[in-house]
């Protein structure tokens, strides 16, 4: 192997670590994730259960949204016609909690399609 290479790569990692030792924050940022859940209001239990089970502590909710499926379902608009609702809940997750997080709730939304759950995720870019 070539010395100056080998040099080159020592440097590298060394810097890249003590980056991350004195950016944390960063490091941990990256590995973070908000998924949005809308769900029919019939829900609202086993989607709380749900978070408790994965260790998903902070969120914030939304209890009355009005909505309407992109694929199939009834509209949720608290009227005449339509007189059910949504809600909806933000919350942020490490990186490892959004696949199990996501399966359960993909098994949630199989036992009841009609009713209507959907979820979204998204990075975390930044956060005070």
């Amino acid at each position: 192997m070539n010395y100056e290479l080998w040099i080159l790569g020592l440097h590298l990692f060394v810097t890249l670590w003590s980056f991350i030792i004195h950016n944390s924050k960063f490091i941990i940022l990256l590995y973070m994730k908000s998924i949005f859940i809308a769900y029919d209001q019939a829900y609202q239990e086993k989607i709380l259960f749900t978070l408790d089970h994965f260790n998903c502590r902070g969120f914030s909710m939304f209890p009355q949204i009005q909505g309407r499926g992109s694929k199939t379902g009834e509209p949720h608009y608290g009227s005449h016609a339509w007189p059910s609702m949504c809600s909806a809940i933000l919350t942020i997750v490490r990186d490892e909690q959004v696949d199990p997080l996501l399966e359960e709730l993909h098994r949630i939304d199989k036992e009841t399609e009609r009713l209507g759950l959907r979820a979204f995720v998204w990075n975390v870019e930044k956060t005070i």
